[in-house]
Formats: C-alpha cells, sequence, structure tokens
C-alpha cells in the first residue's frame, strides 16, 4: 500500500499502471454468480467444510469472506471464525450445499431418441 508522498511522487504512467493493477484487483475480488454456481464448485467446497470443525481450529480460526446475495449486495461484512465451526453448523451447511447441488441437477436433457 502506497502512502499519500509515494503517491505525490509518481508520475502520470506510474499512477496510471498503480491504478490498473488496483483495478485488478478489485475484478478479481468480485463475486461473480457464473463462476460461483459451476457445479464442481460444490463437490470442492463440501470436501473443505467438512473440515472447518472445533478440533482442527481449536487454538487458531478462520474468515469468513462475507455473504452476497446474487446481484453481489454484501450481507454479511467478512468476520473471523475463532475455533472452527460446531458440528451442527458444518452439517447444515453440508446439508444446503447438497440440496442446491440437487436442484442445479434437477433439469437433466431429455431422454428421448430419435429413431
Amino acid at each position: 500500500m502506497k502512502n499519500k508522498t509515494e503517491l505525490h511522487n509518481m508520475d502520470d504512467h506510474e499512477l496510471i499502471h498503480e491504478i490498473l493493477c488496483l483495478q485488478k484487483v478489485i475484478a478479481d475480488m468480485s463475486i461473480n454468480e457464473a463462476s460461483c454456481s459451476q457445479i464442481h464448485r460444490y463437490h470442492f467446497a463440501s470436501n473443505e467444510v467438512i473440515k472447518l470443525t472445533k478440533e482442527r481450529y481449536m487454538a487458531s480460526g478462520f474468515i469468513l469472506g462475507g455473504i452476497y446475495s446474487l446481484s453481489g449486495k454484501q450481507i454479511v461484512q467478512p468476520l473471523a471464525i475463532s475455533g472452527g465451526f460446531s458440528n451442527s453448523t458444518i452439517n447444515a451447511l453440508l446439508e444446503d450445499i447438497d440440496r442446491t447441488f440437487n436442484y442445479k441437477i434437477e433439469l437433466k436433457p431429455t431422454t428421448k431418441r430419435l429413431n
């Protein structure tokens, strides 16, 4: 992170470069519904969620990156969870992941075939 003096001492090309780098960081951080809804993400997410136990994070924790609506509006700001999730929280998350996965695969291709 640059301070005011460093930014003031930059020439126009350096400032433009700095702005473009920051715009890329913001774009990379933005929530993208299409990529978040990819079917394989539910498998990998569930394999990671099941590891967020109190035993595994007993003297540590993790940062929950926030909760966003599909429009991208932040509903819950990022927060630190100390000591991991309880088993009931993990199971509830896994049930919601499973429910969402099943909802996503309900619409299947036709089974009809031409003669």
